[in-house]
């Protein structure tokens, strides 16, 4: 699944991304847009598992802790 599929898909997840924005140093959903998950995750360092982990909270929730390392 792409970041697009998610944002798209998943209303609220656009901010989890927003927070990753930070460790990256770019803007995930400007420059990663049609990446996966996955190597989005490669790409940064971020644990593939607490991302979805994060993603799933903010479909369930209005708002979702701070991204962790």
């Amino acid at each position: 699944m792409t970041v697009l599929d998610v944002v798209s898909q998943y209303h609220g997840t656009d901010a989890v991304f927003q927070r990753y924005d930070v460790l990256a140093g770019e803007c995930i959903c400007c420059c990663c847009l049609f990446e996966t998950l996955e190597t989005l995750c490669l790409k940064y360092g971020f644990d593939v598992e607490i991302l979805i982990d994060e993603i799933t909270e903010a479909t369930v929730y209005s708002t979702s802790p701070e991204p962790r390392k």
